[in-house]
Formats: structure tokens, sequence, C-alpha cells
């Protein structure tokens, strides 16, 4: 679920993604991805990472990608948690 870049900022940001995801307790795995949209901008001055869910058949990019709600859900949750740490602790992991 987390996409793997440098920078400081760039790593806190995916400490903050990845901690969010083990505390929400759902199953997660980092990735390596070419995928930059706005977090190499946003990166340049805040913590910054990405978030992934899995798309059913893996299809993606296509008319016919789709995500289970509870994929959506899982995901929705481990940002929110991520968030919330970087918003209340100076070094939230």
């Amino acid at each position: 679920m987390i996409a793997v870049a440098t920078s400081d900022t760039v790593e806190e940001g995916i400490r903050a993604v990845r901690a969010g995801a083990e505390r929400s307790g759902h199953a997660h795995r980092e990735i390596v991805s070419g995928a930059g949209h706005d977090a190499q901008i946003l990166a340049r001055g805040l913590p910054a990472g990405m978030l992934f869910v899995p798309s059913i058949g893996g299809i993606s990019h296509d008319i016919a990608e789709d995500t289970a709600e509870e994929d959506i859900v899982r995901g929705c949750r481990a940002l929110a948690t991520a968030t919330a740490a970087l918003l209340h602790h100076p070094n939230p992991v």
C-alpha cells in the first residue's frame, strides 16, 4: 500500500502511512511505484507518501478498473490514522 521514494519529507510520509496501516490492523506491503502524482510536489515541504488500494483483478488505469468497497474503507482508515498522527505528533512514527 505504500510507494517508496527518497527525501526526508517523503520518508516521513511513508513512515506515517505504514504506521497508519499497521495501527488500522490491515494487511499491507511496500511497493516501488513510478507514480508521483501530487506527492512529488507536496514532498518539497510536507510529509508525503502514497497509499494504494488493490484493484479487482489487478486492472488499473482502465474503464474496467474497480475496487472493493471494503478495500476503499480500509485505505481510508489507514490514511485517516496516518494523517491524525502527522497532525498531532511532531515525530509520529
